[in-house]
C-alpha cells in the first residue's frame, strides 16, 4: 500500500485509535480495551497494516482514506527490498532480499562470483594511512552501507563481519576491500536464505556472547546477541565494546 500526503505526527498519535510506539516513531499500533489488536508500520509512502483478521485491515485501510489518498491494499509482496512469501497452510512467513543481493552483485560487478563463508576465520584488519587509503579508488564505503542494510535487515549470520569492516570505512585499503567483496559473494552464492517464521511455537529466546579482548590495537572485545521468536531473529547486533580490558599479573 501506497501513502499520499503530508505526515502529521500528532494526527496519527490520536487519530482512530492510532498510538505511536515509543521503540519506533514509524509504528502505530491500534488497541481495542487496551488490548493491541493490529500494527500499522508507515515509512514515508509506504505502509504495512498487521491485523488478526481481514476485517481489522480493511476497517483501518477505510479509516485512513478519509484523510489520505491510498494506493490499492493487497497482500505484503515486497517492501524497502524485503520479498515476503508465505504458506498460510503452514503458517510459515519467509523474508529475503534475493532482489536486491542481484542488484548489489550488477553494481559491483560480482555477478556470478560465491563464497562459501563470509569472512575467514581469524582474519585481523588493521587502519590504512592516509596516503594508502588516497590510493585505494575502490567504493568501499558504498559497498559496507550496502551490507549493513542487509545485515540489519534479514542477513543476521553476516552481521559481524559486515560490523567488522565497518570500522574502517575512514581508513581503508586494497585489503579491506577484498575482504567485503567476501561477504558479497557470501550472500550472493546464499541470496535465497533469509528469516523464515513458524517453524517453531517457542517464545522469545535471547542468546549473547562476546570475544574476550578480541581487538589487538584498543584491547577491547566485540559483543552480540540474537533475539527469536517462532523459529527466527527479531533482534540482532554485533559491536565493538566500549570499554577495554586491563589485564593485571597476580
Amino acid at each position: 500500500m501506497s501513502l499520499y500526503g503530508a505526515y502529521d505526527n500528532s494526527y496519527h498519535q490520536t487519530h482512530g485509535g492510532c498510538k505511536e510506539s515509543t521503540a519506533d516513531p514509524c509504528l502505530f499500533m491500534i488497541d481495542m480495551e487496551s488490548i493491541i489488536t493490529s500494527y500499522v508500520l508507515v515509512y514515508v509512502d509506504d505502509i504495512v497494516i498487521a491485523t488478526k483478521s481481514v476485517e481489522d485491515a480493511a476497517q483501518i485501510e477505510t479509516m485512513l482514506r478519509t484523510s489520505f489518498d491510498i494506493g490499492s491494499m493487497d497482500d505484503m509482496h515486497l517492501f524497502l527490498g524485503m520479498l515476503v512469501t508465505r504458506n498460510r497452510a503452514s503458517k510459515r512467513l519467509w523474508v529475503t532480499q534475493r532482489s536486491y543481493v542481484s542488484k548489489m552483485a550488477r553494481r559491483f560487478n560480482l555477478v556470478g562470483s560465491s563464497s562459501n563463508i563470509p569472512m575467514r576465520n581469524g582474519v585481523y584488519l588493521e587502519k590504512a594511512s592516509s596516503e594508502i587509503m588516497t590510493a585505494c579508488v575502490k567504493p568501499y564505503r558504498e559497498l559496507v552501507g550496502s551490507l549493513m542494510y542487509i545485515a540489519c535487515c534479514t542477513r543476521p549470520d553476516v552481521m559481524f563481519a559486515t560490523a567488522y569492516l565497518a570500522r574502517y570505512v575512514s581508513c581503508y585499503c586494497d585489503g579491506h576491500w577484498k575482504e567485503a567483496q567476501r561477504v558479497l559473494k557470501y550472500l550472493i552464492s546464499t541470496s535465497n536464505i533469509g528469516l523464515c517464521y513458524g517453524e517453531s511455537n517457542d517464545g522469545i529466546m535471547g542468546y549473547t556472547d562476546a570475544d574476550w579482548d578480541g581487538e589487538k590495537d584498543t584491547r577491547k572485545s566485540t559483543g552480540g546477541f540474537a533475539f527469536t521468536m517462532d523459529g527466527a531473529c527479531i533482534s540482532w547486533s554485533s559491536k565493538r565494546q566500549r570499554s577495554f580490558r586491563i589485564k593485571r599479573r597476580s
